[in-house]
């Protein structure tokens, strides 16, 4: 429209925007296939340890049956073998219990007459250990090209891990240059601040404030809500009685899975703060024995349960609560390492963070028994992608990250976050998570 003035603040605010947007899209894709690939590569690694460990019982079996075998091969004709080239030593297995070996330059002539029909064809043993021998070298050479591809693999994959990484951080510290010179303050409508780049924010002066607090009450009861129902199956019993099965049962109650009472049984928490020491209140007051590890312990920690170090955690808890923030030295806390270290039958419950879970790991252990049940509000992709490997697992809670999403614990969410923006406007940030 003609005469109509064009604000060029908001068009540059608007470019920014949409740049931002974009952004932010492609750092998610390459953190999603870092992820990936992170999960692909720990599997080969698996896989080239077992082909390893296969690979070296085979040998150490082979070089036995040969050391055996060889004992009673003459020294002239056992120092002819060893010093004649590879390319020239000919070794064939003939019948069952048989192999030849073809020396170059052995005088068989000058042997006695049953030496020599003895190794007429160079030399031949009739034993069962050359036997074994024969058999483990036919069994390890392949498994040997194996391991070598499976090595190869894991070189290429580690190489493109790092690729992206380096990529991923490069696009998070120059996401935006116009907006980076021009960025004063960052807030975050959460306690956990991971998606924010602290190392980055501290080093160009950039105040990073959070929700400390509001999130306690509601988190912890979140926690032993779906403990409780891992441990009663609540929905699903509730489910069946509508679907009629209570009206037409013979018996005047039913079960599907078995009850859980958990007075005097313990509950591990990993991650002792705020929340942490509120799901162990409300444990102690079902009667369960709270044991905690924390690596900063306090006094108002001791007050609610006992600090121990993490692999007694593991070792004698029952149930296993993870309520720790997320940092690189704890990122997949629970893997297949530490749940071989959990108790059979094991419970574990998580509304903190998705990637303190190795999620492949966990789902095996859940099918195969050795975790009892998973009851889980968060994940490591959020919303959770389709072929993540909980949705097929046994007896695998899974809410959609509500733990937090009380109206009560909303409001605080924004009274907190107003007054932070307010504290920073006034030149006193408050809950600054780095200074």
């Amino acid at each position: 429209m003609a005469g109509t003035q064009v604000n060029p603040t908001r068009m540059e605010l608007t470019r920014l925007k949409k740049k931002l947007v974009t952004a932010v899209r492609g750092h998610k894709l390459l953190k999603d296939k870092r992820d990936e690939l992170m999960r692909q590569f720990l599997d080969k690694v698996r896989e080239n340890k077992a082909l390893r460990e296969e690979v070296e019982t085979a040998l150490v079996s082979a070089n036995q049956n040969f050391m055996l075998a060889r004992a009673g091969m003459p020294d002239e004709m056992l120092n002819t073998a060893l010093l004649a080239p590879k390319q020239e030593l000919t070794i064939s297995a003939g019948t069952q219990n048989v192999m030849s070996v073809e020396i170059p330059d052995f005088d068989f002539k000058t042997r006695t007459p049953d030496q020599n029909d003895m190794y007429s064809y160079g030399f031949a043993f009739t034993t069962g250990d050359l036997d074994d021998a024969i058999l483990s070298l036919s069994e390890v050479f392949p498994k040997m090209l194996k391991l070598a591809e499976v090595e190869k693999s894991c070189q290429l994959m580690a190489a493109e891990i790092e690729k992206t990484r380096r990529r991923v951080n490069a696009l998070e510290h120059v996401m935006i240059p116009e907006l980076q010179t021009n960025i004063k303050y960052i807030t975050v409508l959460a306690t956990g601040y991971n998606v924010v780049d602290i190392a980055c924010a501290r080093e160009r002066g950039i105040p990073v404030c959070n929700v400390p607090a509001y999130g306690t009450a509601s988190v912890s009861q979140y926690a032993i809500a779906l403990l409780l129902e891992a441990c009663h199956h609540i929905g699903h019993h509730s489910d069946a009685v509508h679907a009629g099965r209570w009206a037409s049962c013979p018996d005047w109650c039913f079960w599907d899975y078995p009850l859980i009472e958990l007075e005097h049984k313990t509950i591990g928490i990993i991650g002792f703060g705020r929340i942490g020491q509120s799901t162990g209140r409300i444990a102690k007051a079902l009667g369960m024995r709270v044991l905690a590890y924390d690596v900063f312990p306090t006094d108002a920690g001791r007050a609610v349960g006992e600090y121990v170090e993490l692999d007694t955690l593991l070792a004698a808890s029952d149930v296993i609560a993870l309520h720790c923030n997320l940092t690189p030295e704890n990122e997949k806390i629970i893997c297949r390492e530490n749940i071989a270290k959990m108790k059979d039958g094991v419970i574990l419950v998580n509304n903190a963070r998705g990637q303190l879970v190795a999620e492949q790991d966990l789902a095996d252990a859940l099918n195969s028994g050795k975790v009892a049940a998973a009851a889980l509000d968060v994940v490591s992709t959020e919303p959770i992608r389709s072929d993540n490997p909980l949705l097929q697992a046994k007896n695998c809670i899974l809410t959609p990250h509500i733990s937090w999403a009380p109206i009560e614990s909303r409001q605080r969410i924004l009274d907190c976050t107003i007054r932070n923006v307010r504290q920073f406007l006034s030149g006193t940030p408050e809950n600054n998570v780095w200074g």
